[in-house]
């Protein structure tokens, strides 16, 4: 359902209130304009007509839109929710549905029992929504029906399992600069949908580029910012909150943004948010970095905790990162790399997280992709998580085992979170219970197996919550848990009598039917229900003249008439109250079982880590197992050493056999390799294929490799590709710039980096002149130690190859019948030429062009192949220990050496003495100049 021409439809005052004689379905979109004239006279006081804005409808409407100006409101109208105005405009646009207009009042709308799928569709706009229901019975109401928001949902606030279309994290970011302190940003990050709640300082550095990874990290929908920060007269740390959230646009387009009140954003106030919530004395037991923490934090969980509209219990401590733990992987490389999106259309396909997702839970999902981008450091840690992956690959039954039985647990973090903000319903119990099952199997399963002792020997009572919910929810719920049938029998005494009022009365009017039939002598006649006058006799007009007295005439049809009866309605009075009074209660049972459930919050949220660790444990045997991988030798010793090592992804998608190759570096005379090779001989696979190789092992992943021994690298930086940020005024040669001085003013001597053609995206002199001086740098004695694959098409620079640490390789191809054939092993030595004509021919260029540029080639070389070629000293000195300015090497020839050369070219035997005098002056004018 797309849209519609009309609003307009037929509906009784029930249908209008919502109440429980409601219809469930609504008559077409596309209503004539004559038959909404028709129905006119039939709709209720509470529903849109051709009436003014300043309806009694119109001005509850406006009374509760003031409230929320900031989001798009859904103003429940029967089996309707409606948009009015401005709203109506925007979301027309974004949904493409039909906009209508009564009496100047703008309006669209789309159906309450579809509503997941719009919603879902405003949120990834970026849109906050807030949805706005009846709150009182309109049975009960005089006049209008009261309504309020019951709920608001925001691109980073969302609990609901079906509006979350993945297993990533979906989080809101609160961020605050102190005017004091404008160089740092305090950070604070909530999953609501699964309590998840992180707080962060990040001072000096590429905020902004720290600021991408936590997002990436975490996946932030939202950002949350003082209110004072959309102001034009805000000073000047308003004016960086500008400038961050822009620079975090043009990167993430549709994030969406929200301005919490300046007041909110102050150490007391936040001071005393985190108290109330977490019930402490002290906030030292977080250990914040800065006071700005609080203050973030603070901010976030207040607009959190008034948003959201119910307990966040779930919300049980605030997670702190250390930074010295982890690899440090910024935004370019996560992108070069593609980790976890692939730069064609930014899916998860063909990336590592498609590579090695093998998980068989949206919990062991998140986690897999959490350790993708945060990837370890420490050895022993890494050696664990190598020894529980080794586990699986050995035990391949308990590994089937393992996966048969976590592929029927569900997100018991989401389940968990949906129940402690009021959210859930019976299903999510019974989905609950049963991952309670499966998970007490897999445990018996590894509980022999002291390995996994850590994840398996936690302090959870299994059968105190499955026999709550065996005992009480029925094993097939409906969706709804304010209309029955939830509850088992016998479970509670009330209820069990209520339900016996129903059966009696239900019975009774099923033999009321009988028994009116053989008296009236009527055997067509029948006794039917609907939602909007409820229990009827119907009685066609055939058979009037045998209708007695006693009957009250309620309805007429055009081929019968319907009606009741003193008894009939006695009996229907019973009924309703006790099937109100059975719904009420079976819902009221219900929050009384969500009530103890959350009381076990802390070993549900234990019992959900475990299984996501055993589920990722798993996931990477799985790969590991698939894909031919082996086990890592991590190691603290600077070296990388990978025998045969393989491309994770482009081995598995390529048409033909890959081919492997080899990587041996250290801190004596293998530091830095120079890689050369023609376009398209595979280069840039061979240094991500590396990188990837790396990460995989400090994530405690089996690797693409037949040998990898691997010292431990605290940051990957990888320069790698072309593009532009045009939006920012930067071409693609300053974005390759900017990332190339990142990587030299953050690189360690325990960094590992990959760059690939430093300097092309300039003159060949200028590009040449560049890339000299970024390997001269990474040879200087502050990254002793860090680790460099160095791919270009600068062939002069093999030479420098004479300095110690430095490695010349080149990537083969064979020559055959004018055509190159790219043999992809990498091998010791520098490579002739490029190829790039050839290449520029596979690519379809025309012949003529082709052969021209061929020409124009080796006239180059011939001619001027002196004055291209880097002449080197004969001994240059080594680096050992020494900073880069100590080494001076000759870029181009001096003016004494091309003197030399025109000398060596000049046949003497063959020059009149008037050639030879006005040789001699200009090799003179050289020298002196």
């Amino acid at each position: 359902m797309t849209g519609r021409q009309n609003p307009e439809i037929k509906r009784t005052v029930s249908e209008a209130e919502g109440g429980k004689g409601a219809p469930s379905n609504r008559l077409s979109h596309r209503t004539s304009s004559s038959t909404f004239k028709n129905v006119l006279k039939d709709t209720p006081r509470d529903t849109l007509k051709d009436t003014p804005k300043d309806t009694p409808m119109m001005k509850q409407y406006h009374s509760i839109k003031k409230k929320y100006r900031d989001s798009v409101l859904l103003f429940r109208l029967g089996d309707f929710y409606e948009m009015f105005e401005d709203d109506a405009l925007e979301v027309s646009r974004i949904l493409n549905i039909t906009l209508t207009k009564r009496n100047s009042v703008t309006m669209c709308g789309f159906p309450y029992h579809a509503a997941d799928t719009y919603i879902s569709k405003l949120l990834k706009a970026g849109k906050k929504i807030a949805i706005c229901e009846q709150v009182e019975d309109p049975k009960l109401a005089r006049g209008i029906v009261k309504r309020d928001v019951v709920e608001v949902l925001s691109p980073g606030m969302v609990t609901r399992t079906e509006l979350l279309d993945t297993p990533d994290k979906n989080s809101i970011m609160a961020i605050f600069i102190e005017a004091k302190k404008p160089n740092g940003v305090a950070v604070a990050i909530c999953d609501i949908s699964t309590g998840y709640f992180y707080s962060r300082y990040i001072a000096g550095g590429d905020i902004v580029d720290e600021l991408l990874n936590e997002i990436e990290n975490n996946g932030v929908r939202e950002i949350a910012v003082p209110e004072t920060s959309n102001y034009e007269e805000a000073g000047d740390e308003k004016d960086l909150y500008r400038r961050l959230v822009d620079q975090i646009k043009q990167v993430h387009s549709e994030m969406g943004l929200v301005y919490i009140p300046e007041y909110k954003f102050s150490v007391d106030f936040g001071s005393d948010v985190l108290k109330d919530h977490f019930d402490v004395a002290s906030l030292d037991v977080f250990e914040f970095d800065s006071a700005s923490e609080i203050v973030s934090a603070g901010a976030l969980l207040d607009y959190l905790r008034e948003n959201v509209g119910s307990s966040l219990r779930h919300i049980r401590w605030i997670e702190r990162s250390v930074n010295t733990d982890y690899m440090v992987i910024d935004n370019p490389t996560r992108k070069h790399l593609e980790l976890t999106e692939n730069q064609s259309d930014g899916s998860k396909n063909a990336t590592l997280y498609s590579v090695l997702d093998n998980t068989k839970t949206s919990m062991g999902s998140r986690l897999l992709k959490w350790n993708i981008l945060n990837p370890i450091i420490s050895v022993d840690e890494i050696e664990k998580r190598l020894d529980r992956v080794e586990f699986f690959v050995e035990n391949q039954s308990i590994l089937e085992k393992t996966r048969k039985l976590l592929s029927g647990v569900l997100d018991i973090e989401r389940i968990v979170s949906k129940i402690s903000v009021g959210r859930a319903n019976a299903r999510d119990l019974v989905g609950l219970k049963n991952s309670l099952l499966r998970a007490e199997e897999l445990f018996d399963l590894l509980a022999d197996h002291k390995i996994f002792e850590e994840f398996t020997d936690i302090d959870f009572n299994f059968s105190k919550l499955i026999d709550l919910i065996s005992s009480s929810i029925v094993d097939e719920p409906p969706v709804s848990v304010k209309e029955g049938g939830i509850i088992k029998d016998s479970f509670n005494d009330q209820l069990d009598e209520y339900r016996r009022t129903r059966v009696e009365n239900r019975d009774w009017i099923k033999n009321y039917q009988n028994s009116e039939r053989e008296r009236l002598g009527i055997p067509n006649l029948r006794v039917r229900y609907n939602k909007v006058i409820g229990y009827y006799i119907e009685i066609t007009k055939a058979n009037l003249s045998r209708v007695p007295e006693n009957y009250i005439r309620k309805q007429t049809l055009v081929n019968s008439e319907r009606f009741t009866t003193e008894e009939l309605e006695l009996h229907e009075s019973k009924l309703m109250e006790a099937r109100e009074k059975s719904d009420e209660l079976e819902y009221s049972i219900f929050m009384e079982i969500c009530s103890r459930i959350v009381e076990d919050l802390v070993g549900l949220y234990g019992l959900a880590r475990s299984l996501a660790w055993l589920d990722y444990f798993q996931s990477l045997a799985v790969a590991a197992v698939n894909n031919s991988y082996t086990r890592p030798r991590l190691t603290d010793e600077s070296v990388i050493d990978i025998e045969g090592g393989r491309h994770p992804v482009i081995e598995l998608f390529s048409d033909v056999d890959f081919i492997d190759n080899d990587l041996m570096l250290n801190n004596s005379d293998r530091r830095i390799m120079i890689l050369t090779g023609p376009n398209m001989a595979g280069k840039s696979t061979y240094l991500r294929q590396n990188a990837l190789i790396i990460l995989m092992a400090h994530i405690g992943s089996y690797v693409p490799a037949r040998r990898a021994r691997i010292g431990t690298v605290d940051r990957i930086f990888s320069r790698i590709g072309m593009s532009d940020r045009l939006i920012k005024g930067e071409s693609t040669f300053l974005v390759e710039m900017i990332e190339t001085s990142r990587i030299l003013h953050y690189a360690t001597d325990r960094s590992f980096i990959i760059m690939d053609e430093i300097g092309r995206g300039t003159s060949t002199f200028d590009g040449l002149s560049i890339a000299w001086a970024v390997l001269e740098y990474l040879l200087s004695s502050r990254l002793v130690g860090c680790k460099v694959l160095f791919a270009t098409h600068y062939h002069e620079i093999t030479a420098m190859d004479k300095n110690y640490g430095i490695v010349n390789y080149n990537v083969t191809v064979k020559e055959w019948n004018n055509r190159v054939i790219f043999l992809r092993k990498v091998v010791p030595g520098c490579a002739s030429k490029s190829y790039g004509v050839e290449v520029a021919r596979m690519a379809g260029l025309p012949d003529r062009v082709i052969e021209r540029a061929r020409e124009i080639l080796a006239k180059l070389e011939k001619e001027h192949g002196a004055y291209i070629s880097l002449l080197v000293k004969d001994e240059l000195p080594s680096i050992d220990g020494r900073d880069s300015e100590s080494v001076q090497l000759e870029l181009f020839p001096s003016a004494y050496e091309i003197v030399l050369n025109e000398l060596k070219n000049v046949d003497i035997n063959n020059i009149t003495p008037l050639e030879a005098l006005n040789i001699l002056d200009r090799l003179k004018k050289s020298l002196n100049s």
